[in-house]
């Protein structure tokens, strides 16, 4: 099938069973090209499924190596294949080499993506009862990542029977893309941490993301920096400047054919540079599967440890299991 030989004005996606796809691309990315068509609006097209790409429109593309570059699309005779013109260079690429596309003057919206999830749970036996939350967006142009995020989990007993206990996280995140696979990260939040005597820790951080693997099914990277913080402790609310290394470790896995997955798991390890002996340990395992829609539910483990907490009362680990029910959007 000679496929150079199809003029469109409109964007036209060739199907691996043959069939000529034409609207408008707005976007790829997680394996997926969001496609608009006359009449049937707004659909999902895999990767997997695509043949070859023609737009005459102008794109911004990154690489699974992390390269940026941009240019109009052609349609190629090679299955999986497309042909990338910059006006002064052109090549042809694997669309599996490519894990984003955006179009130039895309809007806010399609670059925003984020998700929200509540889970609510309580036994008249135990007399306990638990409330989570937990939200996410984010926001990509051009190089750069911002990322706001939150969880927030309550343990409640309506009778005072047990003590009840508060943890929340909340996380301003910016990532600026450098050369290949390399990119600075810095963030700024707050959190608390009852069972680990923590009222409040005001944190930032700074350091270097390495994307490891960036496919478009898996992302593996690794960060290294620094991780400056005030803690305030819960049974004295003595202040407690601290000065701690971060390397973290990050690995997520998105499926997006039935059925939908998305794992996602997340290892930090913060040492002190100024509290002998003091080490700090976060872990967290998200997992969601979408049942209708954009509708998901998932679950999530969470493991602290701190060995030396800010309250000396205090227990040194944290860890529970959270179930959600929650919406996502792309």
């Amino acid at each position: 099938m000679a496929l150079k030989g199809v003029a469109q004005k409109t964007d036209s996606i060739f199907h691996v069973n043959g069939n000529i796809l034409l609207g408008e691309i707005k976007k790829m990315d997680y394996g997926r090209i969001t496609f608009k068509m006359d009449g049937m609006g707004t659909i999902l097209v895999d990767v997997e499924k695509v043949a070859t790409i023609k737009s005459s429109k102008y794109f911004e593309f990154t690489s699974i190596h992390g390269r940026s570059f941009y240019g109009s699309i052609d349609s190629t005779n090679v299955v999986g294949v497309i042909h990338i013109n910059s006006g002064y260079d052109s090549s042809n690429f694997h669309l599996d080499q490519i894990v984003e596309i955006f179009p130039i003057k895309s809007t806010l919206f399609l670059r925003t993506s984020g998700k929200i999830g509540l889970g609510f749970n309580y036994t008249k036996g135990s007399n306990v009862g638990r409330f989570n939350i937990d939200w996410n967006v984010k926001y990509r142009n051009k190089g750069t990542l911002l990322e706001l995020s939150a969880t927030n989990i309550q343990t409640f007993s309506p009778n005072d029977t047990i003590n009840t206990s508060s943890k929340y996280d909340f996380t301003f995140t910016i990532e600026k893309k450098m050369k290949g696979i390399w990119a600075w990260t810095s963030n700024i939040g707050g959190s608390q941490n009852t069972e680990l005597g923590l009222d409040l820790r005001l944190k930032g951080t700074i350091g270097i993301l390495g994307d490891l693997v960036h496919t478009n099914k898996q992302r593996l990277y690794a960060v290294a920096g620094l991780a400056p913080n005030l803690e305030i402790a819960s049974d004295d609310s003595r202040e407690t400047v601290n000065l701690e290394g971060v390397l973290s470790v990050s690995y997520q896995f998105y499926h997006y054919t039935f059925p939908e997955m998305n794992i996602t798991s997340k290892l930090d390890l913060y040492p002190s540079f100024n509290i002998p002996d003091r080490y700090r340990v976060d872990y967290n395992l998200d997992a969601n599967i979408e049942v209708l829609n954009n509708f998901y539910v998932g679950g999530t483990f969470y493991y602290s440890f701190d060995s030396k907490p800010a309250s000396q009362a205090a227990a040194n680990k944290d860890f529970g299991f959270t179930t959600t029910v929650g919406y996502s959007f792309h």
